[in-house]
């Protein structure tokens, strides 16, 4: 048994999905269901029997049974009612499960994949989870970090949660209108933006934007213009040159005399293992203004590998904000 946790939106599901293609999802089959009572739930993971109650006239093999062989996702497993998590343990031990009505247990080989955003070992000690099923779930278990834990892979997750339509034009549901990928159809700037935002709820947040953005697109709109109004109408801070915070100024200030071009001949040709340190990183911030493009042109590098060393070097949004706000 292996468990996805994380924040409200992270990606548990996405994880999940990596972790098993071949699943059986709310998405991709009948999975899951919206109802949590008790019965409705027993009734769906172990199926029933023909006659096992009023209006059972035909028998149910329930979702359990129909993923044998393969792999079941339980979405919000700390959400599972409390008189039917034996009912699953016992499932995970034993490897059988008897249908409602049914007079034998049935066997089964099944892969649960559990996902939560609820603190379970929590849960368990105010007596919400059973310890057992707890300890039978950690087997595994994939932590999802926030989206703001995330940011150099933002865009790589754009295309996940929002696909662009296959370049024959063909379009199905859940994917947008365009035929590239986010990185080719948005611009730096845009990219910037969209990196430097508050993802409030995480990837809901995001593909929600994104949306708006592909549509704005197909409207005719600039990529710049398409994520601005995209941002504006979510309501979501953002921190670049052309916007401002509340109770800031929108002027990009030029910062203190912090000179640090005699340091790029210090920096060695570019190199797996090489890493800027926060001193150097924080100079060339300050002498190109908080530009990340010109910090990674400077380096050698790429805007990603830029973000990702801000990461290791503790630099955060706020500080790349007060760069950028400080005034001549």
């Amino acid at each position: 048994m292996a468990s996805e946790s994380g924040r409200d939106a992270t990606g548990q599901a996405l994880a999940a999905a990596l972790a098993a293609p071949d699943a059986m999802t709310p998405d991709r089959g009948p999975a899951g269901a919206p109802r949590t009572d008790p019965p409705f739930v027993q009734v769906h993971l172990s199926g029933h029997a023909k006659g096992a109650f009023t209006g059972a006239a035909n028998a149910l093999p329930g979702l359990v049974r129909e993923a044998d062989g393969g792999t079941l996702v339980l979405d919000e497993i700390g959400e599972l009612p409390l008189s039917l998590q034996p009912k699953l343990l016992r499932v995970l031990e034993e490897r059988t499960i008897r249908p409602v009505g049914a007079a034998a247990d049935a066997a089964v080989s099944v892969r649960f994949v559990g996902t939560t955003n609820a603190d379970l070992h929590l849960l368990s000690r105010k007596g919400r989870f059973r310890a057992d099923l707890l300890g039978r779930l950690s087997a595994w278990t994939i932590a999802v970090p926030g989206l703001d834990a995330r940011r150099p892979d933002l865009i790589d997750l754009a295309d996940a949660v929002a696909p662009r339509a296959r370049a024959d034009g063909v379009r199905s549901s859940g994917v947008l209108s365009a035929a590239r990928p986010w990185h080719v159809v948005l611009d730096a700037r845009s990219i910037e933006k969209l990196l430097l935002v508050e993802w409030q709820f995480n990837l809901r947040s995001l593909q929600a934007v994104l949306v708006q953005i592909d549509q704005r697109l197909t409207e005719g709109r600039s990529p710049i213009q398409a994520t601005d109004a995209a941002l504006d109408d979510a309501g979501l801070v953002r921190a670049d040159r052309g916007a401002a915070l509340p109770g800031h100024s929108a002027r990009l200030a030029t910062p203190p005399g912090l000179a640090a071009t005699e340091r790029y001949a210090q920096v060695p040709p570019p190199v797996a293992a090489w890493r800027p340190d926060a001193a150097l990183l924080r100079s060339l911030l300050a002498e190109h203004k908080g530009s990340i493009e010109r910090v990674a042109e400077a380096l050698g590098r790429n805007r990603r590998q830029v973000y990702r060393w801000m990461q290791y070097a503790g630099i955060s949004e706020q500080e790349l904000r007060s760069v950028r706000r400080k005034e001549p």
